[in-house]
């Protein structure tokens, strides 16, 4: 689907910052400073990909504000996940 954004995300699925901080566990607050046009957080690992499944995918955690060092951590999680499923151990 592509890179999308969170505040269009909420706006396409009809819902509030509240619902899907709900979903990802968080608080309406986390979801709106991550939502500001300059982001005055970044988002965990943990809470980006909790974000990512409350979206079903349609955000992915890497469309989020993360620090470098999360976003490693992340990508060598991703490549791992995959080498698995190919059977690559």
């Amino acid at each position: 689907m592509g890179r999308m954004q969170l505040d269009r995300y909420l706006a396409r699925a009809g819902m509030t910052e509240t619902q899907l901080a709900t979903l990802a566990g968080c608080t309406q607050g986390t979801i709106s400073r991550l939502i500001g046009a300059v982001p005055v957080r970044t988002a965990s690992m943990a809470l980006a990909l909790a974000i990512e499944r409350a979206t079903r995918g349609e955000v992915r955690a890497e469309d989020l504000p993360l620090t470098t060092s999360t976003r490693r951590a992340l990508a060598l999680l991703r490549a791992s996940a995959a080498s698995e499923r190919a059977g690559g151990r």
